[in-house]
């Protein structure tokens, strides 16, 4: 079949990532990377993703809290505000 860079994709990778721990209250980086075959640096790329929205929160090395999606929204809503400082405010305001 060959190299596939769709195969590779992180996306692809963050899909089988979050079909895998849906379930799961703690990830560990190194059991991630194994099961799912990439090198642990992927599973970082994820993870970090992930905590900067909270669905995941470090505990210690290579070992994060799952939160899942219940806090996904909230977070969004709290980084489009850090995002748009002005936004609600009108011209007259300083």
């Amino acid at each position: 079949a060959g190299y596939s860079r769709k195969h590779k994709s992180l996306g692809l990778l963050c899909d089988k990532f979050l079909a895998e721990y849906s379930r799961e209250s703690e990830v560990c980086l190194d059991a991630s990377a194994r099961r799912l075959g990439v090198e642990r640096r992927r599973i970082y790329d994820i993870v970090n993703v992930l905590e900067s929205v909270e669905v995941v929160s470090k505990k210690a090395k290579n070992r994060y809290a799952w939160f899942g999606m219940n806090r996904l929204a909230d977070a969004l809503e709290r980084l489009k505000e850090l995002g748009n400082p002005n936004e609600g405010r009108s011209d007259d305001e300083d």
